[in-house]
């Protein structure tokens, strides 16, 4: 029997989060939370929780340190203590029943197992009220080159073999830089069907214009920015060996700006801090920007 251990990091966590953790735990050995959480209401109150729950303990990193560097202190308790899988989640995304029999269903009916380091979920968005993955007619699952970080049943033997997430890229990409480099080395990612995942991205917002709906994210203006320089580095990086993802992602950037100027709100300090990203990407700058608005 494999042992499980979820990751999840949260960053001043809303009421949603405690109210599903219950269930998330119920599905796994082990919950190990890294807590990013900058208010000490909610510093103290994503503590009290392993005295709650006999099987969650948690870190307090009393500041935000960036999804890979939590996610990387979860990894890293998951091989200290001898688990098999991690299953990544953040504080948004929630299932409404077990995924993992479905996962394992899927990878040990795949005739190579030592080449498959994830087993993904397929997505439902709850704010749109739509699936947003493309499932293929007749399969059960399907093979990616990149999946988002919640979700995620992840191998732990891939860790010690090919390392950790990227701390140098603090937020946004992370998902996309350390999928790329397991796919590089050999290894696949099965998006499995019926393991399925309640999420939303950024603060989604439709709007209606020349008949057509558009559909905005709303991410902060700092996100902005980590987006934007992560999307450079990253090209810097796979563009060569993933030109067509690559490819795919700048132009749904492109998309995602021209979005920004229609519809979005902040738009000059978001162009702003856009432009900065692209520069400090360029000039190879990384980490947490220190950037007063």
């Amino acid at each position: 029997m494999s042992k499980i251990c979820a990751i999840i990091v949260t960053y001043n966590p809303q009421k949603g989060f405690f109210d599903k953790l219950a269930y998330t735990s119920s599905l796994v050995n082990k919950v190990l939370i890294a807590d990013n959480s900058t208010q000490d209401d909610l510093q103290k109150k994503v503590l009290e929780l392993k005295n709650k729950y006999k099987n969650i303990e948690v870190i307090s990193n009393k500041d935000n340190l960036g999804i890979a560097s939590a996610l990387n202190q979860g990894v890293n308790y998951a091989i200290e203590n001898n688990y098999d899988w991690v299953l990544t989640l953040d504080q948004d995304s929630f299932y409404e029943s077990n995924p993992i029999p479905e996962m394992f269903k899927v990878y040990d009916e795949y005739s190579q197992k030592d080449k498959v380091f994830m087993l993904s979920s397929s997505f439902y968005n709850p704010g749109l009220k739509m699936m947003q993955t493309k499932i293929i007619p007749g399969k059960n699952y399907k093979e990616l080159e990149v999946t988002m970080t919640s979700g995620n049943l992840v191998k732990v033997d891939i860790f010690k073999k090919l390392g950790l997430f990227d701390e140098s890229l603090f937020i946004y990409h992370v998902d996309n830089d350390f999928c790329l480099k397991c796919s590089n080395s050999g290894y696949k990612i099965l998006e499995v069907y019926k393991a399925i995942l309640m999420h939303s991205e950024g603060n989604l917002k439709q709007y209606r214009l020349f008949g057509k709906t558009f559909t905005t994210t709303n991410h902060s203006p700092m996100a902005r920015y980590y987006i934007s320089r992560n999307l450079v580095i990253l090209t810097k990086r796979y563009f060569f060996s993933n030109s067509m993802f690559i490819t795919k992602l700048i132009i749904r950037y492109l998309i995602l700006m021209a979005k920004v100027l229609c519809f979005e709100n902040d738009k000059f300090l978001k162009l702003k801090l856009t432009f900065k990203g692209f520069i400090d990407g360029l000039l190879n700058k990384k980490g947490k920007l220190n950037y007063a608005i």
